[in-house]
């Protein structure tokens, strides 16, 4: 007896591939057609398809659908980032600051760890260190990332 398999997603762009946008296009139809061909059926839940009760026209369109949707947030995600860093404003932890209690967006210094920070930037600017010998020296000083 044959096992039967079946890939399932939430949606479409989950099968986003680390390429280009055009040939992310061209490649996501071909794993489906090459899981179709092995017996392998893929669902997504979101568009309420299969690849084997759907044509691969539908499943092209609504893949090319998910790309743009997938690259226009993106696009709007890299935009907040730019505004927010624009006006000042990190929502992340910061080696050398703080955050300031209910306040997302303003940080204090930590003087700690900002002796750190100012001895990297002697490192780097004064004595031609690199990436790779500043982190080697601060794995030999012991100092840990913020976190």
């Amino acid at each position: 007896m044959q096992q039967a398999f079946k890939v399932i997603y939430h949606k479409l762009s989950t099968i986003a591939l680390p390429v280009k946008a055009e040939a992310d296009l061209v490649a996501k139809p071909v794993i489906t057609r090459r899981r179709k061909s092995l017996g392998i059926e893929t669902q997504f839940l979101t568009a309420n398809m299969t690849s084997m009760g759907n044509s691969e026209f539908v499943l092209t369109i609504f893949g090319a659908l998910a790309q743009e949707k997938s690259a226009n947030t993106s696009k709007r995600v890299k935009f907040g980032k730019r505004i927010n860093a624009e006006k000042g404003r990190v929502p992340n932890i910061v080696y050398g600051y703080d955050k300031t209690p209910d306040d997302y967006f303003n940080h204090a210094i930590n003087d700690k760890e900002a002796t750190v920070v100012r001895q990297i930037f002697q490192r780097y600017t004064e004595e031609g260190f690199g990436a790779s010998k500043i982190s080697n020296w601060l794995n030999e000083q012991s100092i840990k990332t913020k976190g």
